[in-house]
Formats: structure tokens, sequence, C-alpha cells
């Protein structure tokens, strides 16, 4: 499992983890509720939010070893042994060396050539080439070549090369190149190159580009003049926003 400690290498209840070797709940209780054992994220995967993200905060990689109990979102352990303790970037390397390899493990750095797959959890950078597949959580930045298909959670950040096909939960700023499909949900800012279309949820800011001597930009505000929410747009011969049909 991963998880993270202060760089004093405690945890939230003050429990004291080693850098390495044995490790043993105190307090282990195998009831499914919170507390009462060690806590973590199987293979990497679960939420992020439950993380210690501060820039000396230390990564770990647990073996598990005892008796595991699922949380959702987290699970909890009786027993297991520290196998590394480092940076976000090498123990999220550790564990996808371990078994994790193509799993979304929260805070991964990660990037794929032409023609790939690659993922990462909350909190991760994703990067892919031309025609890849790229997805990344919470919080994640997330970008791909030309003919991507880009996926993110809320708040994150995805941009993708011409042809490209978007898209980013509430919040996001999603961006794709000519002729890309982009879109978001609520309070995202969405931008499509030319001949491009972009749908945003409620609250979203659409802007497209077109080109005359130069390139210029068009924007529509989702909720004002007629742009609805989860609606596909793109620019008309006058360089007007219109529904897609």
């Amino acid at each position: 499992m991963l998880r993270t400690v202060a760089a004093n290498g405690r945890s939230k209840n003050n429990f004291k983890w080693p850098k390495r070797g044995k490790v043993v709940a105190p307090d282990w209780d195998p009831i499914a509720e919170c507390g009462g054992g060690l806590h973590g994220a199987l293979w990497g995967v679960g939420d992020g939010s439950l993380f210690d993200w501060s820039k000396d905060a230390l990564w770990q990689v647990v073996r598990i070893d005892g008796d595991m109990v699922d949380l959702r979102g987290k699970i909890k352990i009786e027993k297991g042994y520290v196998v590394f303790t480092g940076s976000r970037q090498e123990a999220t390397q550790k564990i996808r060396k371990l078994g994790a390899q193509g799993k979304p493990v929260i805070g991964n750095v990660e990037s794929a050539g032409d023609n790939e797959t690659v993922s990462g959890g909350d909190w991760s950078t994703i990067s892919g080439g031309d025609n890849s597949t790229v997805s990344g959580g919470w919080r994640s930045i997330v970008s791909g070549g030309e003919r991507s298909t880009l996926s993110g959670g809320g708040d994150s950040i995805v941009s993708g090369g011409d042809g490209s096909m978007l898209f980013g939960g509430d919040r996001s700023t999603v961006s794709g190149g000519s002729d890309s499909i982009v879109s978001g949900r609520d309070g995202s800012m969405l931008f499509g190159g030319k001949g491009s279309k972009v749908s945003g949820g409620e609250s979203s800011i659409l802007i497209l580009q077109y080109y005359d001597d130069r390139s210029r930009s068009v924007t529509a505000y989702v909720g004002e003049n007629g742009i609805e929410p989860n609606i596909f747009y793109r620019l008309n011969e006058k360089h007007e926003f219109e529904e897609v049909e």
C-alpha cells in the first residue's frame, strides 16, 4: 500500500513510522471503521485528499503482512513491512514496479510515448504522446499530443494537441488544439482551437479560436445569452457560437 507521513515520520495520530522495517498497529481493531490500524491506499489507489501533500512529506510503500480491512478510498492493516520511504515520485515508481503499473496511483508522475495508455490517481502529473489515452484524478495535470483522448477529475488541468478529445471535472481548465472535442463540468474553463467543439457545465466559460489575419478568440458564458450547460457549441461562419446538432 502507499501512504504518507510528516517529515518527522509521524502520522496524524502521532504514531511513529519506521523508514524501513516491520510495523504493527498497537490498537488493531478489525471493525470496518477508521482508526484501530495502519492506514494507506491499496496499490496506491484511493482518496488522495487523505494524503499529506506538504513539500516535505515522506511517501512510503508498505508490504501488507497481516489482516486488511477495506474502508472505501483507503484500507487499514494489522501489520506490514515498510519497503521504501522517500519522495513522491520515487514512491509511486516503486509501487508501480511492485505491481501497480497501469493503475491510477495517487500522486503518480508518469509519461508515455505515442499510442500508449497511461493513468494516474489524485494529484497526478501524467503525459502521453500522439494517439495516447491519458487520464488523471482530482487536481491532476494531464497532457497529450495530437489525436489523444484525455480526462481529468475535479480541479484538473487537461491539455491536448490537434484532433484530441478532452474531458475535465468540476472547476477544471481544459484546452485542445484545432478540431478537438472539449468538455468540462461545472465551473470549468474550456478552450478549443479552430474547428473545435466545446461544452461546459453550469457557470463554465467557453473560448473558441478562429483565424483571419491572426488568431482570434470568442468567449461565451454558460447561463448567458442562450448558452446552455452540457451542450456542445462551435463557431459558425460569422464567428458566433452555435449549437452542434
